[in-house]
């Protein structure tokens, strides 16, 4: 994957003789012997070239050898540069002292729901007709959509993001596949949009299991009705 992406990123510069000498690259690296004389090729038709890895330490079943050696590739070609972005990682995983590097903090409360609350998603699934497109009731609509998203995000963070989502992304995906069946009773006409705590009351099952996390896990409440007796 590595001489493929750098493949692709060579490929677009304009210029014939770079590309036809690119042809020559079938992307087959079965060794890190292998990928630096590919890369060492490569770094001959452009003055300058950034590897950047990310979530390099969530490499299935990579050997404790391998970051070290990726990492030890700007010694071994001078107009590489190598970047690892790393979750979580082990003291000295690259076996290496002193290593040049930037620590980003996870965002906390607030800065989760400032991000989250830049893009709210919609309560009502349908759009306005033609005939009740007013910018009144535009404006209204989108006032709602952020009103009711930005609280939601906080119950969901409070309940399930502060201690199982890992990162922004993983927390907005949460959010998404709970939104549906949070503003459901909006959508049937059972309340209104501005009522947050009875929507809470209503939903409160939502907060409560893990289905969320994880969209292998089957709650019970969805099991089917034969599956149900089977497990009685």
């Amino acid at each position: 994957r590595t001489i493929i992406a750098c493949r692709n990123a060579l490929g677009k510069i304009d210029d014939d003789e770079v590309a036809k000498k690119l042809s020559s690259f079938d992307g087959r690296c079965e060794s890190l012997s292998s990928l630096t004389v590919q890369l060492e090729r490569m770094t001959r038709l452009q003055s300058k070239f950034v590897l950047v890895f990310d979530g390099i330490d969530r490499q299935p079943d990579a050997p404790s050898t391998l970051l070290p050696a990726l990492a030890r590739l700007g010694e071994i070609i001078r107009k590489i540069t190598v970047i690892f972005i790393v979750t979580a990682p082990r003291p000295r995983f690259l076996h290496l002292a002193g290593v040049p590097h930037l620590h980003f903090t996870p965002y906390d409360r607030t800065e989760c729901l400032v991000l989250l609350s830049q893009s709210p998603l919609s309560i009502f699934a349908s759009a306005l007709s033609d005939d009740d497109r007013s910018e009144e009731l535009i404006l209204e609509r989108q006032e709602d959509d952020a009103w009711l998203w930005s609280r939601f995000c906080g119950a969901v963070w409070d309940s399930l993001g502060k201690g199982a989502a890992r990162d922004i992304v993983r927390l907005r995906i949460v959010c998404q596949r709970l939104w549906v069946p949070f503003v459901q009773p909006i959508r049937d006409g059972l309340s209104g949009t501005r009522e947050f705590s009875k929507l809470l009351v209503r939903n409160r099952s939502l907060f409560q299991a893990e289905s969320a996390l994880n969209e292998r896990i089957v709650s019970l409440a969805s099991t089917p009705t034969t599956t149900k007796k089977a497990l009685k």
